[in-house]
C-alpha cells in the first residue's frame, strides 16, 4: 500500500512555523469566503429572476384584461341592446335590483330604452292625429316609470311579502314573476317587464339536436325507429361537442377568440352585422300588395267565412289612405276592417255568381271614430265602406306617397311579380 506524502513543514524559526500556520489557516478561510459569496450571489440571481417572473406575470394579467376590455367594448353596443336594459331594470332578483338601482348604476340610456321599447310594443299605431299619439305616449310613460317606483321601493301591490320570497329564487323566471304579481296588478309596467323578461335567447339547441338527426337518419338509416334514431343522435351529439371542444381547446392556446370561419359561418362581419342582421330588420317592415289579389276575389253566401275576413283585417288593418276629394285621411280599422255586404250595383262592380253573391268591403274610419262602438250606431261621416277597386288602391298610394312609412313598403302588381321572379 503506498501511504500519502504528508506535507513537510519547513524548517527554521518558530515565528516562521507560525506564519506557515497562519498562512494554511487564512488560505483555507478565504476559499470559506469564496463559496459563501458564490452562494449569496446564486440566491441574489434566484431572487431577481423570480422577481422578473412576478412582473411577467402582472403584466401578462393586465394585457389580458385589457384585451377582454376591447372585445367587450366592441362587442358591447350589439349585446346591450333595449330589450336587455329594459329587463335588468325590470328584473325582480334581489341582487340585480340592488345593482340597477345603485346611485352609480343610474344610465340615461336605461330610460331611453324603457321609452323606444314602449313605442314599439305598447304604443298604438293607429292614431290618426299626431298630437293625440303623443299625448298617449306621454302617458304610458309616465304610468311606467309611476309603477316601477313602486315596483322598486316595495310600495302598494308589492309591498307583500310572500311576492318576493319566489323572487330570489334563482331557478324562477323573472317574466313568471311578471305574469303572476305584475301583470294583473299594473297598467303598463307588467306589460313590458313581461315581454322584455320573456326574449328567447334563440333556437341554437334545437337546430343544433336536428343537424344531429340528419346526419344519422339518411341514405340506408332513413327508417330508423324513433328510438334507434335517438340514441344514435345522442351519440353522434356527444362525438361533435368533444371535436368542437378540441378544436376551441387548440385555438385558445394558439390566443383566438375568434376564427374566420365563425364569422364566415353566421354571415356576419366583424361587427356583426350581415345578411343575418339585415334580414332580421327587413322582418319589422310590412310589405303591403296595392292590389287585389286573386284570393281576394271570392264570393261567400249570406253565412260569409270567418277565416276569409281574418284574412283581409289582417292584410287592410291600420293602413292608411288619402282621399284627394275631401282632403280627408283615414285609417282601415285594424282586425277586424272586413265587412260583409251583398253584391249589387251600388256596392261592387263584381259580378254576382250563383249561389253566393256576397263579398268584403273594406271599413275606412276617420277621426273621432270610436273603436269600441258598433260602426252601424256611429255618424256616417266617421266610416265608409270602400269596394277594392284602382281607386281604392290610389288613395293608399297617396298617402304613403305624401307621408312616407319606412315600416311600410309598397308593391305595385308589376313590383310584386318582378320580386317573386
Amino acid at each position: 500500500m503506498y501511504k500519502k506524502e504528508e506535507k513537510k513543514k519547513p524548517t527554521g524559526q518558530l515565528k516562521d512555523d507560525l506564519d506557515y500556520e497562519d498562512d494554511l489557516n487564512d488560505g483555507s478561510n478565504s476559499d470559506d469566503d469564496d463559496d459563501s459569496n458564490d452562494v449569496a450571489k446564486i440566491s441574489e440571481s434566484e431572487f431577481a429572476s423570480e422577481s422578473d417572473d412576478d412582473d411577467s406575470e402582472d403584466d401578462s394579467r393586465d394585457q389580458r384584461l385589457k384585451d377582454f376590455m376591447k372585445i367587450w367594448n366592441h362587442y358591447r353596443p350589439k349585446l346591450v341592446n333595449d330589450i336587455s336594459r329594459v329587463a335588468y331594470v325590470c328584473s325582480p332578483h334581489p341582487t340585480i335590483m340592488i345593482h340597477a338601482n345603485a346611485s352609480g348604476n343610474n344610465d340615461p340610456e336605461d330610460h331611453e330604452a324603457v321609452e323606444r321599447v314602449i313605442d314599439k310594443w305598447i304604443l298604438s299605431k293607429n292614431f290618426v292625429n299626431e298630437d293625440d299619439q303623443e299625448k298617449e305616449r306621454a302617458r304610458l310613460i309616465h304610468t311606467f316609470w309611476l309603477e316601477h317606483n313602486q315596483f322598486v321601493n316595495k310600495q302598494g301591490y308589492f309591498a307583500k311579502k310572500h311576492i318576493w320570497y319566489t323572487a330570489g329564487d334563482d331557478n324562477n323566471q323573472a317574466h313568471t314573476w311578471h305574469r303572476l304579481y305584475s301583470l294583473p296588478n299594473t297598467l303598463v309596467f307588467g306589460k313590458v317587464a313581461c315581454i322584455a323578461c320573456a326574449q328567447p335567447l334563440g333556437i341554437g339547441q334545437a337546430e343544433r339536436n336536428w343537424k344531429a338527426i340528419k346526419r344519422t337518419c339518411k341514405g340506408h338509416r332513413n327508417r330508423l325507429a324513433p328510438v334507434k334514431g335517438k340514441k344514435q343522435a345522442v351519440v353522434c351529439a356527444a362525438y361533435s361537442d368533444e371535436k368542437s371542444e378540441s378544436r376551441r381547446m387548440r385555438a385558445q392556446r394558439a390566443g383566438e377568440l375568434w376564427t374566420e370561419e365563425d364569422y364566415t359561418f353566421l354571415k356576419l362581419d366583424h361587427y356583426c352585422s350581415g345578411s343575418v342582421m339585415e334580414r332580421i330588420r327587413e322582418m319589422n317592415i310590412k310589405n303591403f300588395r296595392c292590389y287585389e289579389e286573386d284570393w281576394e276575389k271570392e264570393q261567400f253566401d249570406r253565412n260569409g267565412d270567418g277565416r276569409h275576413a281574418s284574412r283581409v283585417s289582417a292584410k287592410y288593418g291600420g293602413i292608411k289612405f288619402l282621399d284627394e276629394d275631401t282632403k280627408k285621411s283615414g285609417v282601415f280599422l285594424p282586425y277586424k276592417c272586413a265587412v260583409m255586404v251583398k253584391c249589387s250595383k251600388a256596392t261592387t262592380m263584381a259580378k254576382k255568381v250563383v249561389g253566393k253573391g256576397y263579398i268584403y268591403n273594406i271599413l275606412g274610419v276617420f277621426e273621432g271614430f270610436d273603436e269600441e262602438v258598433d260602426f252601424e250606431v256611429q255618424d256616417e261621416d266617421l266610416y265608409e265602406k270602400f269596394e277594392r277597386n284602382w281607386t281604392f288602391y290610389e288613395m293608399i298610394e297617396d298617402y304613403y306617397r305624401e307621408y312616407p312609412d319606412p315600416n311600410i313598403r309598397i308593391l305595385k302588381e308589376k313590383d310584386d311579380e318582378g320580386n317573386e321572379d
